[in-house]
């Protein structure tokens, strides 16, 4: 990735420095028989001059081929779908149906299904109140099934799972919360959902950057108390101008994209936060 640093004007000891967003963008539904390994959402990252790169990796996408079970979704950042991480996608069932697994979610492994019963639900996200309103993301995918009762989407919004009559569709995780794709009854992939994109917000006390005579745009602004706060739903840049030499504390969540629903959940996209100084 390149990063761009620019001067703005040279009279005066003024200049200004881009910090370059990019969001993820949700995983594509899961074909039938495919596994979910080519089907993760992006990778959500803040990057720029003079800091390390924050990221939020997205999660697996739920598998939809009887060899891996139907099982979710890994959660994002969680070894890569490996079988035996943390927050890992549940195995589904295959008996007289096929019964799918919960996506993995940042906060808690998918839930697991039964057989002849139950699909598994989605893991639950993590709550982050850096809006000023606790909201939360990353949560995983609920299965879908043939037979019984589809999994619910984990708490944070993740894509509700499909049933076995034509009524159970399933639903879409909520877009911008970095929510694992739904699962679907076997066969029916077009029903399915993709994972929901992620989002990189950023914010900082609003009297520090008055204080340094800092100017700072990028994203959608907002207020709450003391703070500033700016939200990256697509990919952009955060631009802070002022005199040479000027910095501010920022802090930074980053969230990854849900992994595509198959018969099993997708995985919830990773959530972190952290700070991070920003000189000019």
């Amino acid at each position: 990735m390149f990063i761009t640093r620019r001067t703005m004007a040279s009279g005066g000891g003024t200049s200004g420095t881009d910090w370059v967003v990019q969001v993820g963008a949700g995983g594509p539904r899961v074909p039938f028989a495919e596994t979910g390994y080519s089907y993760t959402g992006g990778s959500s990252t803040f990057s720029g001059s003079g800091i390390a790169t924050v990221t939020g990796i997205g999660g697996g996408g739920g598998f939809h081929d009887a060899s891996n079970v139907y099982r979710g979704g890994a959660s994002g950042g969680r070894n890569n779908n490996n079988l035996s991480a943390e927050w890992n996608g549940s195995l589904g069932k295959i008996s007289s149906g096929s019964v799918g697994g919960g996506g993995g979610g940042d906060g808690a492994a998918g839930g697991a299904s039964s057989t002849d019963s139950n699909a598994g639900a989605g893991g639950a996200g993590t709550a982050s109140s850096i809006t000023g309103s606790s909201i939360t993301y990353g949560a995983g995918g609920g299965g879908g099934t043939n037979i019984g009762s589809a999994g619910n989407g984990g708490t944070g919004n993740g894509g509700s799972g499909g049933g076995p009559d034509t009524g159970d569709l399933p639903t879409a995780p909520t877009a911008n919360r970095g929510g694992g794709g739904s699962g679907s009854r076997t066969g029916e992939s077009s029903i399915r959902s993709n994972g929901a994109s992620g989002v990189i917000v950023i914010s900082y006390d609003t009297s520090d950057a008055s204080d340094a005579g800092l100017t700072i745009s990028g994203g959608s602004s907002a207020t709450s108390g003391d703070n500033t706060i700016h939200t990256f739903t697509s990919s952009g840049a955060l631009n802070v101008q002022g005199t040479t030499g000027s910095e501010i504390a920022v802090t930074i969540l980053a969230v990854g994209a849900g992994g595509g629903g198959g018969g099993g959940g997708g995985g919830g996209g990773q959530v972190t936060s952290t700070t991070r100084t920003l000189s000019i």
